[in-house]
């Protein structure tokens, strides 16, 4: 929670950014290497609470209507929301988002209206930053077509009859962090200027104002 008001701020400078056409394709241009860390140890917090959340939903220890559990699934949805819609691909954030999103519907679905609002809030906001992260998808659908992309298939005569592909459980091995991940020396010297300006971002509603002033957006 101490580092989320610096993940917040890097991530909606980065989507104005994004919104200008002046973004970097390193998101980790121009900043400090201590803040850099700070923000991986938090995204990586965030996967390791969905870890465990999905953990306890497939052992029915979920609380329906647990503030708590409700929080805890919330906060890492959204954060890991946000850094898949302002940071370059990265399969393991994505999987993890999916997976909180997924534990949030399934509260919603057991009765959880409010958790239901909240995921609906979650998806909408996705859905309103997401275009940024299709730049790369659509570098590929605008590469020019070249005689090999355009031959047609030779027919074959053995038909075989196609398989739906396999699904790897989750999580993977690479997906589990550790203590070593999620510990950083946090230290706000090291680039005053932008702590100050964090500072001047942080509130009580802070995760809630955030959503509605994107989406005004």
């Amino acid at each position: 929670m101490t580092a989320r008001p610096l993940v917040f701020y890097v991530i909606q400078r980065r989507l104005d950014a994004e919104a200008r056409g002046s973004a970097t394709e390193d998101w980790k241009d121009g900043l400090s290497q201590n803040t850099v860390a700070v923000i991986d140890s938090c995204i990586t917090a965030a996967r390791a609470t969905t870890v465990i959340m999905d953990a306890a939903a497939k052992h029915n220890l979920v609380a329906t209507y647990g503030y708590l559990d409700g929080e805890y699934i919330f906060s890492a949805a959204l954060l890991l929301v946000m850094v898949n819609a302002a940071f370059p691909h990265n399969e393991t954030n994505a999987r993890a988002m999916e997976t909180a999103l997924s534990l949030l519907r399934g509260m919603a679905d057991r009765g959880n209206t409010y958790l239901g609002s909240r995921h609906s809030l979650l998806l909408e906001l996705q859905s309103a930053i997401g275009p940024n992260r299709t730049r790369g998808e659509d570098a590929v659908l605008k590469a020019p077509v070249t005689p090999d992309s355009t031959q047609q298939p030779t027919p074959s005569t053995n038909v075989v009859e196609e398989q739906p592909p396999a699904v790897s459980p989750w999580p993977l091995e690479q997906d589990l962090p550790t203590m070593r991940d999620i510990t950083f020396n946090f230290d706000i010297n090291d680039d005053p200027g932008l702590w100050e300006e964090v500072l001047h971002q942080i509130d009580i509603d802070m995760d809630t104002d955030w959503i509605e002033n994107t989406l005004r957006k």
